[in-house]
């Protein structure tokens, strides 16, 4: 509401008196008006006696037209009551709009993860296929020799050295997709490389690695399901 070159003495009149009744001082009006506070003054006292002046006549004369300054109130009125309800349209909007941002937010998450876990079982694929085919042979070889299957000392360290690798490998997967089931599988391998490596210390007290001492190992019943079940995640 302040000064324009276009406004009269009337107009900044009215402009002084309608801030004065939303509550704004001499001080803060002559500052918005870009004029002196004497002559604020005299505007507000001005208006005010003829305020008074009208609100006399009113009384005595029926049917009088409401003041200029009720018009106006009125109009504020109106005003304020358009501006609460735009503002209110536009908080539903904004409310709606990041109601529509979270539900692509929580869209776009679910495909990143399908998307992930896809990956993660493609590039699991081609080491779950060579322990599947370790583990089948081993499973054949113990049926074959259920009382332990005949080796050298050079088959037990290249048992463990093939565990290790299969180690390795999960270790490799589950640090960049972690997995649950991935872990069951490394824990499987771990107890397997235990015992394998169990074999190789014995195996050594028979002499050099590359000895033709005929040996044999036993997978204990427990070492059995474990190969079931790294048979499984292929």
């Amino acid at each position: 509401m302040n000064q324009t070159p276009q406004d009269s003495p009337e107009q900044l009149k009215f402009k002084a008196q309608d801030l004065k009744e939303n509550g704004h001082s001499i001080r803060e009006i002559a500052r918005i008006l870009n004029t002196s506070k004497s002559t604020v003054d005299r505007w507000i006292k001005t208006s005010d006696n003829a305020r008074d002046h009208i609100t006399v006549n009113r009384n005595q004369v029926p049917n009088e037209k409401p003041s200029i300054a009720s018009q106006s109130s009125t109009t504020r009125n109106v005003e304020n009551t358009n501006e609460k309800v735009a503002l209110r349209k536009l908080e539903l909007e904004h409310q709606r709009k990041l109601e529509k941002m979270n539900l692509e937010h929580k869209q776009a998450l679910a495909i990143q993860k399908r998307q992930e876990q896809a990956r993660a079982a493609q590039e699991l694929h081609p080491i779950a296929e060579e322990i599947y085919q370790w583990v089948d042979k081993e499973l054949r070889l113990s049926r074959q020799h259920p009382s332990g299957v005949p080796c050298v000392p050079r088959d037990i360290e290249n048992l463990c050295g093939q565990l290790r690798k299969f180690q390795a490998r999960l270790k490799k997967h589950q640090s960049i997709h972690p997995s649950l089931e991935v872990l069951d599988y490394l824990d499987d391998i771990e107890s397997l490389l235990d015992k394998a490596t169990e074999w190789h210390q014995q195996s050594m007290e028979y002499g050099h690695k590359k000895s033709k001492v005929l040996l044999s190992y036993h997978w204990s019943e427990f070492h059995i399901e474990c190969l079931y079940t790294l048979q499984g995640m292929y």
